[in-house]
């Protein structure tokens, strides 16, 4: 079973997401939820580049093209209320993933125990 973006098909590069990469990219947003950084795709880089918002793991587990990977599947991962009207891009640049990044942000918080 695979999915993927139409939007994304009409591309030669574009390969669809696996199960699989589908629960590493929302495990990705978990764990932004848990170690927050400015932008997601800094954890694409190896900690040797950068030190602060690098991560080994991520590195590791989304490879090459990571960033441009991601941005594919943020145009294939939504969750919002068709019902509602769609913000403008300019203030509201993730109104596709912001609810869930909340959610996590709450729960993350909720889980986390010094």
């Amino acid at each position: 079973m695979k999915a993927g973006s139409t939007l994304y098909h009409q591309k030669s590069s574009f390969t669809p997401f696996t199960p699989q990469e589908i629960r590493n990219y929302l495990a990705l947003y978990i764990f932004q939820g848990l170690s927050p950084s400015p932008q997601i795709k800094m954890k694409f880089a190896s900690q040797s580049f950068d030190a602060i918002n690098g991560n080994e793991m991520c590195f590791k587990v989304f490879g090459r093209n990571a960033s441009k990977h991601h941005k594919a599947f943020k145009a294939f991962f939504t969750i919002q209320d068709h019902r509602k009207i769609v913000p403008p891009r300019t203030t509201h640049p993730n109104f596709k993933v912001d609810p869930f990044l909340r959610w996590i942000q709450v729960v993350s918080m909720e889980a986390f125990d010094l």
